[in-house]
């Protein structure tokens, strides 16, 4: 086990964000269907948008929460290869959207088990509601492609 602090789980996991994006902006050159491009380009720019909050709440965010120690577990490695899904997908609305869904579920497994790691209310209440983002990030995106 590792203790972390929640700035540093927050960094890793802007760049997780970052390199999703770029693998959709790889999926997005790839495809030749236009509908599936601009399906790719919104879920990509919605990837740049997170990552910019996340970037945002690093630089302006609560310093109590962001220097807050935690231990993580071996299940919240965050690898990096885990992430290129949506660039290697078959390039058809289902299958990218499949991907990005899988990250974000990832995502929120993530944010429970911190929540349920650490004891400081304000810091809890934090990561409950990242996790409440990723839980309506994975149904809209899954509804935006039917295949919830």
């Amino acid at each position: 086990m590792r203790v972390q602090q929640i700035r540093n789980i927050l960094q890793l996991v802007q760049q997780r964000h970052q390199t999703l994006q770029d693998n959709l902006g790889l999926a997005e050159l790839k495809t030749t269907d236009r509908t599936t491009a601009d399906f790719i380009s919104d879920l990509r720019r919605h990837e740049q948008h997170w990552g910019s909050v996340i970037r945002t709440y690093l630089q302006q965010g609560n310093a109590g929460i962001l220097n807050t120690w935690i231990q993580l577990t071996p299940d919240l490695d965050l690898p990096d290869h885990a992430y290129s899904d949506a660039a290697s997908a078959d390039h058809d609305c289902e299958a990218v959207a499949l991907a990005v869904c899988e990250f974000h579920k990832r995502m929120e497994r993530l944010y429970g088990s911190l929540t349920a790691a650490v004891s400081v209310p304000s810091v809890r209440d934090f990561l409950q509601r990242l996790l409440r983002l990723e839980q309506t990030i994975v149904t809209e995106r899954a509804w935006a492609a039917r295949i919830v």
